[in-house]
């Protein structure tokens, strides 16, 4: 069963003879494109960046419309402190991704690195800029250091 090529006059195949359509399955799944990766290192790093900068921005919240006592935990202040502490949590972890990417020859270490110091760095001025909301709780009552903490009372 051939066909006349009306511009070349060769004879094509209209149907190609192989042995076995098992073989022609076999090579069209072999020629799919890979699937891609599920799990992408920057998009993890960029929810807790965010995480972190919505969690540290709604602390600094919590302190502005709160009352100027030592208990004033309300809702900002709680839900911001679990954002920005899973955030923190998120640095080790980043840390053990990038050791096993170390392994990997298919995952790009040098990409997971960066990812990692930027997760680091966004939370490290986030520290900077918010350092009177995340600390606010740290010297109230009789918790922390007082006036009199030389006094030797």
């Amino acid at each position: 069963m051939s066909t006349e090529d009306t511009q070349g006059g060769q004879s094509k195949a209209t149907f190609p003879q192989s042995d076995s359509p098992r073989q022609h399955w076999q090579q069209l799944e072999d020629n799919t494109p890979q699937q891609p990766v599920f799990f992408q290192h920057y998009q993890f790093c960029a929810v807790l960046m965010i995480m972190a900068f919505l969690g540290a921005l709604s602390m600094q919240l919590s302190l502005s419309i709160g009352p100027d006592d030592c208990d004033n935990d309300n809702f900002f202040e709680v839900i911001g402190g679990v954002a920005l502490w899973i955030s923190v949590i998120g640095i080790p972890i980043n840390g053990v991704i990038f050791l096993k990417s170390l392994l990997d020859s298919e995952i790009n270490s040098w990409r997971v690195f960066l990812w990692s110091i930027a997760h680091a760095a966004v939370l490290f001025f986030l520290l900077l800029f918010f350092i009177d909301a995340i600390a606010q709780d740290m010297f109230c009552g009789s918790d922390g250091p007082h006036y009199d903490i030389g006094a030797g009372f």
